[in-house]
C-alpha cells in the first residue's frame, strides 16, 4: 500500500492532465508537473477502456502502486520531485507484475541518464 503523503489529491487531478507534460512508455501514458515540495506524488486512472469489470482495474491499479512503492524504497533519489498521473494503456492487462516495475523504473528515472 503506497503511503498517502505519496498520492495525489483529487482535486488536483483535473489541474495535472490539463497543464502537465505528457511522457509515453510502453504500458502507461504520464502526466507531470514538478512539485512544489520535495514530495514526489502519484495518481493511477484506469479507464473502462481497459477493461469493463472493476475488480480488474482494481488489481490494475494495485499493481500499479506496489510497483511504485517498491520503487520509492529502492530508489528515491533518482527520481526526480513531481507530480505524476499513470494512465495504463490496454497493454498492461497482459504483462507481468516484473515488466510493469520495470517500465516504471525505466520511465521515472528517464531524466538521469541510466545511471541507477
Amino acid at each position: 500500500m503506497l503511503a498517502k503523503k505519496f498520492k495525489i489529491g483529487r482535486k488536483e487531478i483535473p489541474y495535472i492532465l490539463e497543464k502537465g507534460s505528457t511522457e509515453n512508455s510502453k504500458y502507461f501514458i504520464l502526466k507531470k508537473t514538478p512539485a512544489e515540495n520535495d514530495h514526489l506524488q502519484f495518481t493511477c486512472i484506469v479507464s473502462k477502456k481497459i477493461h469493463k469489470k472493476a475488480n480488474k482495474r482494481n488489481r490494475i491499479k494495485r499493481r500499479i502502486f506496489e510497483a511504485i512503492r517498491l520503487i520509492l524504497k529502492e530508489k528515491p533519489v533518482f527520481i526526480s520531485a513531481s507530480k505524476t498521473i499513470l494512465i495504463p494503456k490496454k497493454s498492461i492487462l497482459d504483462c507481468r507484475f516484473s515488466e510493469i516495475k520495470g517500465d516504471l523504473i525505466k520511465t521515472l528515472t528517464k531524466n538521469h541518464n541510466g545511471k541507477i
